[in-house]
C-alpha cells in the first residue's frame, strides 16, 4: 500500500526531534490505541492520501534497554517475512536517529487484553477464547516453521480486527533461531509474569538456552487468562511469581455450573502448555492437530461428546534438578542484578 520509506537515506535532518518532527508533519494523529514498554500505538492519517494507518513509535533507546540483544529496526524486517492472516501487517517503514515508526495495519478492535477488561470477571465466552486460541496457535506455527520465536505473547500483544478476528502483534523482542527446533537464546526479555520457566532459569545460569518452547507457555497463559480472568501464577512478591513459574504451580478455580464443562475440556490444553519442562510441553502443531477442545465447534463439545474431567489442581511435569526451594534461594540472591 505504501511504498517503503527510511528516514535515514534522505537528507540528514538537524537535529532527532526535527526529524520526528517532520514525520508528524506528515501524518495527522486521530487517537492513541495503546502504549507499551517503550513506545504507544496511535491511529494516524496520512495527510497526503487520506489512509488510515496504526503507527507504532518505538523509542530506540528505550527498546534496547529493555532487552539489549534487540534491534527495534529488525521489526519491520521480521515482519515483511512473515505475512499471515493472523499476524499484523506491515505497511510502511520510516526510521529516524531516535525514533522508529512502523507503519501497520490498523485492527479497530483493539487488543485482546481491553476485550477481557471489557467483561465481567475478565473472562471471555468460551467459543471466542477457543477461535483467538486456534488463530494464534495458527500464527504461532507459521512463526515457528520460519525459524522465529516471538518471546512475548500475551493479551496485550493479540489485537483485534473489527470483524473479531485474531492477529499477533508487536515483533519488538522476535529473535531467529538456526534451525526451528534449537534452543540457543539466553535473553531474559518480555513481561515478568509470562516468562517461561526455561527462560527464568537462562537468566539465572540454571539452563543453557531456550528455543521456540517460551511462545506455547506464554499461550497457554492466555487461554487461562481468557477463561478465568487472571494469570495463575501472579504472587505478593517478584520472587515469589518467579517461583511460581519455574514449578508451574498452579491451580484451576472453581466455576459457575454452566461454565464447568467447557472449562474443564479446554484446562487439558492448558495443563499440556503450562508445563515447566520445554521438552514435555506441546508444540504448535499437535495443538491444533491433537487437542478435543480446540476441535470443538460447539460450545461444552469433546471428542467423544462429553467434557472431560480435569484436576483442580495442576502441577506440570518438570525436570528440573533441584527443588524448588533452591531456586527460590538462588533467585533471592540473584533477583538484583537481573533486575
Amino acid at each position: 500500500m505504501h511504498p517503503l520509506r527510511l528516514q535515514l537515506g534522505r537528507d540528514p535532518c538537524p537535529s532527532p526531534a526535527a526529524c520526528d518532527a517532520d514525520f508528524w508533519a506528515e501524518h495527522e494523529e486521530l487517537r492513541l490505541l495503546g502504549h507499551g514498554h517503550f513506545g504507544m500505538v496511535s491511529l494516524v492519517r496520512l495527510r497526503a492520501t487520506g489512509a488510515v494507518v496504526a503507527a507504532k513509535v518505538v523509542n530506540r533507546l528505550a527498546a534496547v534497554a529493555r532487552c539489549a540483544e534487540a534491534d527495534p529496526s529488525d521489526e519491520a524486517s521480521v515482519l515483511r517475512r512473515l505475512r499471515h492472516p493472523n499476524i499484523i501487517r506491515l505497511l510502511d517503514v520510516v526510521e529516524t536517529p531516535a525514533t522508529l515508526f512502523l507503519l501497520l495495519e490498523p485492527q479497530l478492535g483493539g487488543d485482546l487484553l481491553n476485550r477481557m477488561r471489557s467483561l465481567p470477571g475478565g473472562v471471555l465466552p468460551a467459543d471466542e477464547a477457543r477461535r483467538h486460541a486456534r488463530s494464534l496457535l495458527g500464527a504461532l506455527a507459521f512463526i515457528h516453521g520460519r525459524g522465529y520465536v516471538h518471546r512475548d505473547v500475551k493479551p496485550s500483544n493479540v489485537l483485534l480486527a473489527s470483524d473479531g478476528q485474531a492477529r499477533l502483534a508487536d515483533f519488538g523482542l522476535a529473535a531467529a533461531l538456526p534451525r526451528p527446533s534449537e534452543r540457543c537464546l539466553t535473553a531474559v526479555c518480555g513481561t515478568q509474569e509470562f516468562l517461561a520457566p526455561e527462560m527464568v532459569l537462562c537468566g539465572h545460569g540454571e539452563s543453557a538456552g531456550y528455543g521456540r518452547e517460551v511462545d506455547l507457555w506464554g499461550t497457554g497463559l492466555l487461554i487461562f487468562g481468557c477463561l478465568y480472568g487472571f494469570n495463575p501464577f501472579q504472587r505478593a512478591t517478584e520472587i515469589e511469581t518467579l517461583s511460581a513459574i519455574i514449578g508451574a504451580d498452579y491451580a484451576l478455580p472453581q466455576v459457575e455450573p454452566r461454565r464447568a464443562a467447557e472449562c474443564a475440556a479446554a484446562s487439558a490444553l492448558v495443563a499440556n502448555l503450562l508445563v515447566a519442562d520445554p521438552l514435555v510441553r506441546w508444540d504448535c502443531a499437535r495443538c491444533l492437530a491433537g487437542d478435543a477442545w480446540l476441535a470443538a465447534e460447539a460450545e461444552g463439545a469433546t471428542d467423544n461428546g462429553e467434557a472431560r474431567e480435569a484436576p483442580l489442581a495442576v502441577k506440570a511435569l518438570r525436570r528440573w534438578h533441584e527443588p524448588v526451594a533452591e531456586v527460590q534461594r538462588r533467585l533471592a540472591t540473584a533477583f538484583g542484578q537481573w533486575r
